[in-house]
């Protein structure tokens, strides 16, 4: 089920691409702790032996996670920290999540038969997300808001659905090498499926993505054409190398043509230059960047607080190269996101994890485990993931590919042929498993549970207030506030933007200004005690207490607000 949550999407949340896959996942997690404590019970030395000194992997993934909560306790926002946006819902409580997964898969699953039954179910989800993107750039599904210029479908962003495509390309393209040495096969589903999602890839149009997955299968032609003399691999991966230069030379040469200009996909590939808006504006992030780790090296502003660090270092340039988009929650580098988010201790753990995976595929490899193709792809893999990453930043999806390839990789040199079960049931279990269990229902209902009802709430209200009812959106707003959780900030943010952009719409009186303004304050009030460095709070309360229009709330808004201005 896990292989597909990048599926799930919940009309009514805010953010509805994020919300419910990222609290099922976290559900589902908590019911694996519990199966493996059990198992841990049952058998200690069998499900607690990955923790060995040479599991590179899982040592690098556990300093990093170190680091970070070292980084958030003492940054800017430690509750941002840990708890992230609801609009990213990536923060400490997540990487845990994926240190779990990456724990509970690699001390479970024994046999390589069942790890390629998870493997295979990651490529059926990708294939279905990607048939579900195509049918809705055609306009062929129910939800209309998912009908966008670019591919995108049930992962929200064109760019995201790209790097989560990249990790299905090349999943296809181990099993793919896999039959291609029992059986000496060219053309399998595999191959088929690697190339639809190249096509998926391409109508995405993420020019960086596109660019690094195209460098590393570039590169893997380039591996069989000098690696697999006079074979019908050989032929056709040349073949395709001279269609590429080719079709990519012609696009080039017939940019300003309508077939060109008409598909995105391609019109954004020969549009990449220094001087495009978005070039410059990622420039203008990775300075503000730059300027935030030298102000803390060692440890950083805390996980996941970049939005804190750029605010605190804000370029005004930013207002000139992108007015409508300046306010940037990530540095689209995740080199410097890890930097300015954990500090050069936290990039380098971050780097050790790459170092680690090639480092454990290179052994699988010297041990006779996997070929030296298979080795090829794992590598240009995360090349081609780390490559994007420098213009993009990680998502619950691409951690998802990142992590389940990642496990396989770091399993291969202890499968066994087969798995073997114990039914060894004793009082011991039932000590170590009624716990978890507390605390898998505590967690599920306190970040899962509340997350979602605050969060229908909140997707009630923009609705009614984009409809122009204010009488609605006034009960969704006091339905919300009385189920605060996690996503309660970004609900208020979001959802206060939306009233202020429709309030002429609502021909809203006075009295209800005051109303819906006494309202979303006092929820405020009570947020800043938790998130007390978060600007935009301050900046959207400021400007609820000038509607209110008396003086002793335009006296209180413009302190705020002068306050925040002093901080920015």
């Amino acid at each position: 089920i896990i292989c597909f949550t990048p599926a799930f999407y919940l009309k009514y949340t805010v953010f509805p691409f994020i919300v419910a896959k990222t609290l099922l996942f976290r559900l589902l997690i908590c019911l694996l702790a519990i199966n493996w404590t059990a198992l841990v019970a049952i058998n200690p030395q069998k499900y607690l032996s990955i923790f060995n000194k040479k599991n590179y992997i899982l040592w690098s993934l556990i300093a990093y996670g170190v680091i970070s909560t070292i980084s958030g306790i003492l940054g800017i926002e430690p509750a941002q920290s840990f708890f992230s946006s609801n609009e990213r819902m990536l923060g400490l409580v997540s990487l845990y999540s994926f240190i779990l997964l990456y724990i509970f898969i690699t001390s479970i699953i024994k046999s390589k038969k069942n790890f390629h039954t998870i493997l295979n179910s990651f490529l059926v989800c990708n294939v279905l997300v990607g048939i579900h993107a195509w049918f809705s750039y055609a306009g062929l599904t129910i939800f209309s808001n998912l009908k966008g210029q670019r591919f995108s479908g049930l992962i929200g962003s064109p760019s995201f659905l790209s790097v989560y495509a990249v990790f299905g390309i090349f999943v296809a393209l181990y099993f793919w090498a896999l039959e291609y040495k029992e059986q000496s096969k060219i053309f399998t589903k595999y191959l088929f499926g690697a190339l639809f999602l190249f096509f998926i890839l391409l109508g995405t149009g993420t020019r960086a993505t596109i660019v690094a997955a195209g460098l590393a299968i570039f590169i893997l032609l380039i591996y069989f054409i000098v690696s697999k003399p006079k074979s019908l691999l050989k032929k056709i991966s040349l073949s395709i190398v001279c269609l590429s230069l080719v079709s990519l030379g012609a696009i080039i040469a017939f940019k300003d043509t309508e077939f060109v200009q008409s598909r995105v996909y391609l019109q954004r590939l020969t549009t990449i230059n220094t001087q495009e808006r978005t070039f410059q504006n990622r420039m203008v992030a990775a300075k503000v960047a730059q300027k935030a780790l030298e102000n803390k090296t060692i440890l950083g502003w805390g996980y996941e607080t970049f939005q804190y660090a750029y605010l605190r270092n804000f370029d005004p340039l930013m207002l000139k190269v992108t007015p409508d988009d300046r306010l940037y929650d990530k540095p689209h580098n995740a080199l410097l996101e890890a930097s300015t988010n954990t500090g050069i201790l936290g990039l380098i753990a971050y780097l050790a994890i790459y170092a680690s995976i090639f480092y454990t595929a290179y052994v699988s490899f010297k041990k006779n485990n996997i070929n030296k193709d298979i080795l090829v792809i794992f590598w240009l893999a995360y090349i081609a993931h780390f490559v994007s990453n420098i213009f993009l930043f990680d998502t619950f999806e691409t951690y998802l590919g990142f992590f389940l390839l990642m496990g396989f990789i770091g399993s291969i040199n202890h499968f066994t042929e087969k798995e073997e079960y114990s039914n060894n049931f004793n009082k011991k279990i039932i000590l170590l498993v009624i716990p978890v269990i507390i605390a898998s229902g505590w967690f599920v209902y306190e970040h899962g549970y509340k997350n979602i009802v605050n969060s229908y709430y909140g997707a009630k209200a923009i609705d009614s207030f984009q409809k122009g009812s204010f009488d609605d959106g006034y009960y969704n707003v006091l339905k919300l506030t009385e189920h605060p959780a996690d996503t309660s900030r970004d609900v208020i943010i979001t959802s206060s933007s939306i009233f202020f952009d429709n309030n002429y719409k609502m021909k809203v009186t006075h009295e209800q200004d005051v109303m819906m303004s006494n309202l979303y304050i006092k929820e405020i009030d009570r947020l800043l005690e938790i998130y007390p460095e978060n600007l935009l709070l301050k900046a959207i309360q400021a400007r609820f207490l000038a509607l209110k229009e008396d003086e002793e709330s335009l006296k209180r808004g413009l302190q705020i607000i002068n306050e925040a201005i002093e901080e920015s």
